[in-house]
């Protein structure tokens, strides 16, 4: 008789990275797996941010039965189904061309089905949980391939988790299907997609144009680099504007803030010459 045995574990807020694992070795060990996370955790392989976490399933079937008169018993392990689940936040057509085979994404536009047979290769999958336990973060590791599709939702207030069901494929000969391990000492992994960022102004006794505004943000890696305020944005009384600086010593003129480029808060200080 076949019996289930389903085990659910559900992990918090993270990231998760997706790449492809051609000649890419599992690492089993915590050590191994901190220099893992350095290498492959990168901008360029970041999946998204995840929303409501991360949970796996896995599911074995066991072969239970008995001799008739009950001498002997067999309880065998007969195979393991696992699966993960979650929603990635800041999702777009990228994120969807890499996670399901027939979706392509190119010069923004991204088209979904219309081919039929598509081989899909499994992906190397890296959460790398935020929670700091101890000084130590959760990290799991497996192969996945996404066999149920995905859905996205457009709500009133514009978010747009995609959720997504990955089966787990053994990335090895004996059948393991996850690495989990708590890794000390991470770096401060790179960020990526729909970070959003401050800009400030020090005018230094300047004045904003009349129905003026000032960039204020930017999304790092998203949209178009962003021009400061000129002299026509900005003026100050028996003075001339000679431009942004990075510093207060105005040392480092800057005139845009680019988005593939730069990341976190940024101060700008105005120059003005007599």
């Amino acid at each position: 008789m076949a019996t289930n045995d389903r085990r659910r574990t559900t992990y918090g807020s993270g990231t998760l990275y997706a790449l492809d694992p051609t000649g890419i070795t599992i690492p089993t060990t915590e050590a191994a797996a901190k220099t893992f996370v350095e290498t492959y955790c990168t901008e360029e392989n970041q999946l998204g941010f995840l929303k409501n976490g991360l949970t796996i399933t896995i599911d074995p079937e066991s072969l239970t039965d008995q001799s008739d008169l009950g001498e002997m018993k067999i309880d065998l392990l007969t195979q393991e189904n696992a699966t993960v689940e979650t929603a990635v936040f800041n999702v777009n057509g990228e994120t969807v061309a890499r996670v399901y085979p027939t979706a392509t994404y190119t010069d923004s536009v991204m088209v979904v089905g219309g081919l039929s047979g598509v081989a899909q290769d499994a992906k190397l999958y890296i959460f790398v949980e935020a929670n700091v336990q101890n000084g130590k973060q959760q990290v799991v590791i497996f192969l996945g391939k996404n066999t149920s599709g995905f859905s996205i939702q457009w709500s009133p207030d514009g978010v747009q988790p995609f959720s997504i069901k990955l089966a787990v494929e053994p990335f090895n000969t004996q059948g393991n299907l996850f690495v989990m391990v708590l890794v000390g000492n991470l770096p401060m992994l790179p960020i990526t997609g729909d970070t959003v960022y401050t800009i400030s102004y020090v005018t230094n006794g300047g004045e904003w144009a009349a129905s003026y505004e000032a960039p204020s943000s930017y999304q790092h890696g998203t949209g178009s680099d962003i021009t400061l305020p000129t002299s026509s944005n900005i003026t100050k009384e028996n003075a001339t504007f000679a431009g942004w600086f990075e510093t207060s010593d105005l040392s480092t003129a800057v005139t845009t803030v680019d988005v593939s480029e730069d990341s976190g808060n940024k101060t700008f200080y105005a120059k003005w010459t007599a």
